[in-house]
């Protein structure tokens, strides 16, 4: 098993699990995916994470958010993950 550590450092305003159910039509949840998505693949080919079939995902915070909270990101930070393109866009998942 490779054991490499990639490091991804997000900095910005987080949506809480909350915040995410509370929007109500499916239509503002998933803007609210794609712009993270967004964010995350952007922050994924930075640090240069090639596609994994298995990993461990450690996450520090500093938020006002309680940690159940912050499964919505590290959701929308996985369900990227396994939609990673590669420099010509196909999808590697």
């Amino acid at each position: 098993m490779d054991n490499t550590v990639y490091t991804i450092t997000y900095k910005g305003k987080g949506v809480s699990l909350n915040a995410f159910y509370s929007q109500g039509h499916w239509h503002k949840r998933n803007a609210i995916k794609n712009e993270y998505g967004a964010i995350f693949r952007s922050l994924l080919q930075e640090a240069k994470v090639p596609k994994l079939d298995k990993f461990n995902m450690v996450i520090r915070y500093n938020s006002r958010h309680d940690l159940d909270n912050i499964v919505g990101m590290s959701k929308i930070l996985v369900d990227t993950m396994k939609k990673k393109k590669d420099d010509k866009g196909n999808v590697l998942s």
